[in-house]
C-alpha cells in the first residue's frame, strides 16, 4: 500500500516535468516541421507608392526563383525633392536567417533593379532597406514573404534593354489589367441601368391604378430611378474615356518596345 502511494507521489512530479521537457520541444524544434510562412504578416503591395524622404518608392515586381535560391527587387524611384541625391544604399535580410546578399543590377536614377543571392532554403519573410547613407537610422523598409512573393522559374534579362523591355511589357499587363477592371465596371452599372429601365416601365405601367397621391409618389420614385441612370451613364462614360486613355498608352510603351529591339 506504501509502495502503491509512493509510486502515486511520484507521478505527480514526473508528468509535469515530462510535459515542460515535451514543451521546450515542441518550441525549439517548431521551425523544423511548421510550414515555411505559417507566421508572416509584412508585405509591401506591388504597384503602390510609399513616401520617404520626398521621395516616392513603388516596387514594379519582386520575383524569387526557387532553383537558384535568389530573387530580383524593381524599384521606381521619384525623387520630389530634386536635391540630385539620387544613390541609395541597400540591404537585406530575412526574419530568421539574417542578412542575405546583395548586389545592383540595375541603378539610374529613378529605376533601380536589385539582385539577392544565396536566399535561405526555408526562408519565410524577407526586408528590403533602402538608405541615404551607410548609417541612414530612418531607412525605407519594403517586405516580402514567401506566400505572396511573386515564384519565377528564371530570373536575369542578358542586358539593361531586356530589362527595360521586361519593364515595359509588365507595365503594359497592368495596363490591361486596369482596362479589365473598368471594362468589368462598366458592364455591371449597364446592367443596373437595364433593370432600372424595367422597373421604370413596370412603374408607368401600374399607375393606371393609382390614386392621384399615388401616382405623384410613383412619379417621384421614377424621377429619381431616371437620376440614377444619368449619373451611372456619367460614370460609363469616365470610364470609357479612362480606357481610352490607358489604350494610347499601351501604343506608346509598344512603340518603345520596338524601338529597343531595333536597336533604337
Amino acid at each position: 500500500m506504501e509502495k502503491k502511494k509512493s509510486l502515486q507521489d511520484n507521478l505527480k512530479f514526473v508528468i509535469p516535468i515530462n510535459i515542460i521537457i515535451i514543451g521546450y520541444l515542441f518550441f525549439f524544434s517548431s521551425r523544423l516541421w511548421m510550414p515555411v510562412g505559417s507566421d508572416v504578416s509584412f508585405y509591401t503591395r506591388l504597384g503602390v507608392a510609399q513616401e520617404w524622404k520626398d521621395r516616392e518608392i513603388t516596387v514594379i515586381r519582386w520575383d524569387y526563383c526557387e532553383a537558384d535560391r535568389s530573387m530580383e527587387i524593381e524599384l521606381d524611384i521619384q525623387n520630389k525633392s530634386f536635391d540630385g541625391n539620387n544613390k541609395y544604399v541597400a540591404s537585406a535580410r530575412d526574419i530568421n536567417e539574417g542578412f542575405i546578399d546583395i548586389s545592383k543590377v540595375v541603378e539610374e536614377p529613378d529605376w533601380i533593379i536589385i539582385k539577392l543571392s544565396d536566399i535561405p532554403k526555408r526562408w519565410s519573410e524577407i526586408s528590403l532597406r533602402l538608405g541615404m547613407t551607410e548609417d541612414d537610422d530612418e531607412p525605407c523598409k519594403i517586405y516580402t514573404n514567401i506566400l505572396k512573393v511573386n515564384h519565377v522559374e528564371q530570373l536575369g534579362q542578358d542586358d539593361i534593354e531586356g530589362y527595360r523591355i521586361q519593364r515595359f511589357n509588365l507595365e503594359i499587363s497592368n495596363y490591361e489589367k486596369e482596362m479589365k477592371k473598368n471594362q468589368k465596371e462598366i458592364d455591371k452599372t449597364q446592367k443596373t441601368n437595364d433593370n432600372i429601365t424595367q422597373e421604370i416601365r413596370r412603374l408607368e405601367q401600374n399607375k393606371k391604378n393609382e390614386t392621384d397621391q399615388q401616382k405623384n409618389e410613383t412619379d417621384e420614385i421614377i424621377s429619381n430611378a431616371r437620376s440614377q441612370i444619368t449619373m451611372n451613364n456619367t460614370a460609363v462614360q469616365e470610364l470609357e474615356q479612362k480606357n481610352t486613355e490607358i489604350q494610347k498608352r499601351i501604343e506608346k510603351v509598344q512603340i518603345q518596345i520596338e524601338d529597343l529591339k531595333n536597336g533604337g
